[in-house]
């Protein structure tokens, strides 16, 4: 029987999002297919599956967009001045060569080095894939050369002999990266004089092809273009350590040493620091702990002065180039830590200077958290039985000192309140029980940071009062903050993006939910915010373990990168974590799925640097099927993972599948049972991948949304008590669960707008067995609330 008003109100309900249902992502799977959309141009006609931020036809056109056509323009006009007025045709000509060259190199090195961003957008790998991306590139290519044969056949004869000089320098500068220093000279001078070469074929004929299509062929100038070739090229390389700027627009600090690719100051590096080594050991090694090594030699003052001093040196005689060129980005000694406010120079976007408010919650205000969420953690510690009563009182304490003053303001009316998207119900706190194989259980609970001016135009995405209280707490319990820092620094959006998605939000909501679910006439409630951090406790003793969650769909909205390559290359980058193997398996497992963007949450455990070891950094998933097999695949990665102990809790999951789906009869594998269909935002299943330093095989967990299955509370208490059954707990037993939850949240049988469930988790490990998670969700008092004065 469906709840009175409960329709009205998750239908517009989208601002309310939970924890698990966050914000919707873009996936295909097998149960659901992403529609392709048809598009032609004067060429050809093509196939595109179009990005939600993509406004151009192909890679080529869309990197053209960033740039701007004929960007050799301002040199042509420096060298001819008379050319477009003499010979418009030869001018346009030239022109589109130059951009063909040197667009398509671009298009086909950002795949090399898994740029994530060209220009602080997208990449186009990122958003039209590899394949299409370098086909493209290659097709671009093939035309300008067959234009060319047929309008100005020497202008085409010297085009092909670049392109030779092109890629052979760029064959040389991968030869190094795949065989190492190996493939490299040993000398000190042979190193500078094969770089030098490699950049004079690579960079310096790109710019004496320029040159040769002016003259028709002719050398006049061949030196002052390859001069300055070399001073491009070494620019470029400096810029990829020395510069914060082009750090944020390309999407990572030190891209050439993270990819093992030579360049001039990792050659001055190599020849400096050649006792030590430490360059050259990030070369071959990669580890987060020799990158950061490297990057102290390369941002000394002895490697960054000789490289800089080289700069203007090869600057002398073509200052006009120079000019023309026109990128001039700041460098300094300290690019890293300016670029991402972290010691080791990894990370995306600087962290934003969060609106300030500092001003406390009202004593009403406090008054009703204390009422409405002391009380009902109270009986959640009571019902639990392993909380002694000084336990009791240690975790109360702690969330009336550090929880309840960052709840926000009370509810006394309908507009005085921003939303929580903690929970469907609107309310900041998420309490959670954890019931281990023994069936012991204990208490957890999630919140979202709020203040006075949380969801205004000061902060319409609470991103003051997330980062106060991630330090605030990182502090106060001792935790290492690298990876918070890290995190803040990739997810949270800058002042100059919430602006840009603000007004943009409806529309990228639908766009994804659009291909998510492959229907055509959605249509959601105007979005006013996004979340950007949720803060978890795991209640142990009188003890706080502490996790923070952050939203990967606010950088996807900004930036057009899917959710889940975005993270890989966050991960890649994080300091002390160093996982590569678990990253690459489950990147590669995504990948097979077309689920590029269906990564929903980012959550990360903040310990003590001295149990970093044994953190985890968690990867939630969705999928729009909830069928059993489904849920094979999804736990054992295609298959990767077929150890014992996974079949093992696949089977026992498999016992208790039917009742969390709501099918207390019993159901095959291939069900996928539908959704109760209250709200588009509603996912019919997700997965957390966990991975730790240096373990090879990630746990998963999967998640249920219970409540996207039920009729009402009264049918998922007596489901989950028939669960507890079959794990022989004792919370199995008549009437034992509604006593634990009615006594903490009220009567299962109501008539509040949402449900008091939300989802559920499940996960097993050979050592610990089962431990499942019971997500729940307090209701506002709604008539009671708005009369507090």
């Amino acid at each position: 029987m469906r709840r009175k008003g409960s329709l009205k109100h998750r239908t517009l309900s989208t601002e309310r999002l939970p924890l698990y249902i966050a914000s919707c992502a873009t996936t295909r799977n097998n149960d659901q297919h992403q529609p392709i959309s048809k598009s032609t141009n004067s060429h050809t006609h093509i196939l595109i599956s179009k990005h939600p931020m993509a406004t151009a036809e192909c890679p080529y056109e869309y990197l053209l967009s960033q740039y701007g056509q004929h960007h050799f323009g301002p040199f042509v006009d420096k060298l001819r001045p008379s050319l477009s007025m003499e010979d418009p045709d030869k001018y346009t000509l030239v022109l589109d060569i130059m951009d063909a060259v040197h667009f398509c190199a671009i298009l086909v090195d950002d795949i090399a080095d898994r740029s994530p961003l060209r220009k602080n957008k997208a990449a186009a790998h990122v958003v039209f894939g590899e394949t299409e991306t370098s086909s493209r590139a290659y097709l671009v290519l093939t035309r300008v050369v067959n234009r060319a044969m047929r309008e100005r056949p020497v202008l085409a004869a010297e085009l092909l002999k670049s392109l030779e000089e092109i890629h052979q320098g760029q064959d040389q500068s991968l030869v190094w990266r795949r065989y190492g220093l190996n493939s490299f000279p040993l000398g000190d001078n042979e190193r500078l004089v094969a770089y030098k070469r490699m950049a004079r074929l690579k960079t310096g004929s790109l710019f004496v092809l320029l040159g040769r299509l002016l003259n028709d062929g002719g050398a006049e100038l061949d030196d002052k273009l390859a001069r300055f070739g070399w001073y491009a090229q070494l620019q470029n390389d400096c810029k990829n350590i020395y510069s914060a700027e082009y750090a944020r627009n390309k999407g990572s600090v030190a891209e050439d040493l993270r990819n093992s690719e030579l360049s001039y100051p990792i050659v001055v590096g190599l020849i400096t620091d050649n006792a030590n080594g430490a360059v050259k050991r990030a070369l071959e090694t990669r580890s987060d702990a020799d990158i950061e090594k490297a990057l102290r030699v390369l941002e000394s003052p002895t490697v960054r002065n000789a490289c800089l001093q080289a700069l203007k040196e090869a600057s002398c005689g073509v200052e006009e180039l120079v000019a023309s060129w026109g990128r001039r980005e700041t460098m300094s000694s300290n690019t890293s830590i300016k670029a991402t406010t972290q010691k080791d120079g990894r990370g995306f976007t600087e962290i934003a200077a969060a609106p300030c408010n500092t001003s406390k919650l009202l004593e009403a205000d406090l008054a009703y958290w204390t009422r409405r969420c002391i009380p009902m953690v109270s009986n959640l510690l009571k019902s639990c039985g392993v909380y002694s009563l000084t336990d009791q009182e240690e975790q109360l304490r702690f969330l009336k000192e550090h929880v309840l003053p960052n709840l926000g303001p009370r509810p006394c009316g309908p507009e005085s309140q921003v939303f929580s998207m903690a929970t469907f119900s609107g309310f900041p706190l998420q309490p959670s029980i954890n019931i281990s194989n023994s069936g012991r259980a204990k208490v957890r609970y999630t919140f979202e940071p709020l203040d006075a001016i949380s969801g205004t135009p000061a902060d319409p995405f609470a991103l003051g009062p997330a980062q106060r209280m991630l330090f605030a707490l990182a502090k106060n319990l001792g935790v290492w903050p690298g990876w918070i820092e890290a995190l803040v620094s990739a997810y949270h959006p800058t002042p100059q993006e919430v602006q840009r998605i603000k007004p943009k939000l409806r529309q990228y909501l639908e766009q994804t939910l659009k291909k998510t679910t492959g229907q055509t006439d959605i249509e959601i409630p105007e979005m006013q915010r996004m979340w950007v951090c949720f803060i978890a406790f795991d209640l142990d003793g009188p003890s706080q373990a502490m996790k923070a969650y952050f939203d990967p769909k606010v950088k996807e909205a900004a930036t057009g990168i899917p959710s889940c390559k975005y993270g890989f290359q966050v991960f890649r980058s994080m300091e002390k974590f160093g996982n590569a193997t678990a990253i690459d398996m489950l990147e590669q497992f995504l990948d097979e799925r077309q689920s590029v963007g269906a990564v929903e949450l980012i959550a990360i455990d903040c310990v003590p640097e001295s149990m970093l070891p044994s953190a985890r950094i968690k990867v939630y998933v969705h999928t729009m099927s909830n069928s059993f097999k489904t849920v094979r695949d999804y736990v054992t990665l295609g298959g990767r993972r077929a150890d014992l102990a996974t079949l093992q809790g696949l089977s026992k999951l498999r016992d208790i599948w039917h009742l969390l789906l709501g099918e207390p009869n019993g159901i095959d594998e291939d069900f996928n049972k539908p959704l109760t269909g209250f709200s588009p935002m509603q996912h019919r299943l997700y997965f957390s991948y966990e991975m730790k330093p240096g373990n090879s095989d990630p746990a998963v967990k999967v998640y249920i949304p219970v409540q996207n299955y039920a009729p009402n509370d009264d049918a998922i208490v007596q489901n989950y008590e028939a669960n507890f059954r079959q794990c022989g707990w004792p919370w199995g037993k008549d009437g034992a669960y509604r006593n634990v939850i009615e006594s903490s949240l009220g009567p299962v049988t109501h008539r509040h707008a949402s449900f008091l469930h939300g989802g559920s988790s499940f996960i097993y490990s050979k050592g610990k067995g089962v431990y499942q998670s019971i997500y729940l969700e307090p209701s506002f008092e709604e008539e009671k609330d708005r009369n507090i004065e």
